[in-house]
């Protein structure tokens, strides 16, 4: 019996040792298991996009680019918990890059947090867009006037096609504003990063191949040519941007003048600084094609609508034949464009629009003179009885008077002035700081900017 009764222990000790074993096991497992649920479950409330955080579609990086890259945007996020992301497209944006932005980053469900806390930076290679996007605490990092000091940085590496250049500035950019923010305040208007002494990687200024106004078509006298150049000169060293002209006849038309300028400022090794700030205005007076090509900072400063305003100023004089004036109101309208830039303002804060200057000289003007002159037109037109009407257009044009049709403008962009509809909490302009906002397609509150590159 007590050998029947030890070997029955015996086995029910073995039993009761692998009941134990198995509820150890199971137990241990099922704690693993909640506990992996339980980090999975608190790393999708923190972060759970579709995509990583760079996306290069237009292929503009190399592949160890992307890898830089994409590991320094990583670092940043996960250290900061702030979604830093870099999305490159080419046609894609449509009309509203803005909109493009906020739906990619909402839609692909980037961001930390609740709120989704990140920005992101879109770049369209094929119509030349830019857009941020700030979400969640984004918005409160990244303020208007935030936004704006980081894309006069990165801006100009792009449009020198210095692309991982660019992303790399945006990145470092962004970790500076997210560790700033957590100080308690966000740099803003009157708060900026200071200004890191940069010395120049090279300086264009000494390697300049060619003299900024170079008359190829031979339309100017020798002393109005020195004149000008010696304009050029002093614009160019007061604004620290190169301005240029340069002249042809008959070697390129309306489809590729734009490219001729880009390879004739590269070639020529026109701009200064690192970033080659300046802007080229090239004319050719046999096939009638103009282009004006900005690099550096003037992309900014010469924008699209700054273009507008300085062709329909000098355009107008050359075409009448008075080449020198309109050469020379070039050169004052590109430096009062850098200047206004330089002091923070944009297209129309430092210019008086056409129509007003009418006006003010309407105003201005004494009536008795006016009503002379009205007196006068009255008899001149009266005595112009052998006058008849021409039946063609081209008729009334003068013989080898220069008419320039409209050009190709691939290269030269402009940061648009926002004009976004804002929320309760957002502030009204940069000028007293903090950040505008606007609703995505999705509902979701955005702050951000754009432009063009």
């Amino acid at each position: 019996m007590r050998n029947i009764y030890s070997k029955r222990q015996c086995a029910f000790s073995h039993i009761g040792s692998g009941i134990f074993l198995f509820l150890f096991v199971f137990i241990f497992a099922f704690m693993s298991v909640g506990k992996l649920d339980c980090m999975r479950l608190l790393a999708d409330t923190k972060y759970n996009a579709k995509y990583p955080r760079l996306v290069d579609k237009a292929d503009v990086l190399t592949d160890e680019e992307e890898k830089k890259l994409l590991k320094k945007l990583n670092k940043i996020s996960k250290e900061e918990e702030v979604d830093v992301v870099v999305l490159t497209v080419e046609n894609e944006a449509d009309e509203d890059i803005t909109a493009f932005a906020d739906d990619y980053y909402d839609y692909n469900n980037y961001g930390f947090g609740d709120e989704g806390d990140g920005i992101i930076l879109v770049v369209d290679y094929g119509t030349r867009d830019w857009a941020i996007s700030t979400k969640g605490k984004g918005i409160d990092i990244f303020t208007d006037a935030g936004q704006k000091y980081i894309s006069d940085r990165f801006v100009k590496y792009l449009s020198a096609g210095k692309n991982y250049e660019g992303f790399n500035t945006y990145a470092d950019l962004s970790s500076e504003f997210i560790k700033q923010y957590k100080t308690g305040f966000a740099y803003d208007v009157g708060n900026m990063p200071k200004e890191k002494s940069e010395t120049p990687t090279e300086d264009y200024s000494k390697r300049r191949k060619a003299a900024r106004m170079v008359d190829n078509a031979k339309v100017l006298s020798p002393e109005n040519k020195n004149s000008i150049n010696s304009k050029l000169d002093v614009a160019s060293s007061a604004r620290n941007t190169d301005i240029s002209i340069l002249t042809l006849k008959n070697e390129v038309n309306d489809n590729n003048i734009m490219s001729y300028a880009k390879k004739y400022y590269n070639d020529n090794n026109f701009g200064l600084g690192a970033a080659r700030d300046g802007v080229l205005l090239v004319m050719d007076f046999g096939t009638n094609a103009f282009a004006i090509y900005a690099s550096g900072r003037a992309v900014n400063a010469l924008h699209d609508e700054a273009k507008e305003y300085m062709k329909n100023d000098f355009l107008p004089v050359i075409k009448e034949g008075d080449i020198y004036s309109g050469f020379i109101r070039y050169i004052n309208l590109s430096d009062k464009m850098l200047a206004n830039y330089d002091s923070g303002k944009t297209y129309g804060e430092g210019l008086i629009p056409k129509k007003e200057k009418v006006l003010e000289v309407v105003k201005d003007s004494a009536l008795p003179s006016l009503f002379f002159s009205i007196i006068l037109c009255i008899i001149l037109t009266k005595q112009l009885k052998t006058v008849k009407p021409e039946k063609q257009a081209n008729n009334y044009a003068l013989r080898d008077s220069f008419y320039l049709t409209d050009a190709q403008d691939l290269f030269l962009y402009k940061t648009l002035s926002k004009s976004r509809r804002k929320s309760s909490s957002s502030s009204s302009g940069s000028s007293r700081g903090g950040s505008s906002t606007h609703r995505s397609s999705s509902g979701s509150r955005h702050g951000g900017s754009r432009g063009k590159f």
